[in-house]
């Protein structure tokens, strides 16, 4: 994996737009990325608070989507706990 995938999911959460998510299918369209769980997770041991969440679709059917949240209280334990410092 590439520095600059990681910078450009990164950026792409960081967004403020109120549209700051993906899922697994919009990362291999977006940035290429075939399997988006060792980014999301290379992202994670660097102290980004970043979340999966079930999203409704119009049809009613569901889809997992990524964000970039605040880092809760268990997050920021398990990074201290590892050495990692929590950004954002």
């Amino acid at each position: 994996m590439s520095m600059s995938t990681k910078s450009r999911v990164l950026s792409f959460l960081k967004k403020t737009s109120g549209r700051n998510t993906f899922s697994a299918a919009q990362a291999r369209n977006y940035f290429g990325i075939q399997n988006v769980a060792p980014v999301v997770t290379a992202l994670r041991n660097e102290g980004h608070a970043i979340y999966l969440n079930t999203r409704k679709r119009a049809d009613g059917s569901t889809v997992k989507v990524y964000r970039l949240g605040t880092p809760s209280a268990s997050f920021i334990d398990r990074c201290y706990a590892r050495g990692i410092e929590v950004q954002g």
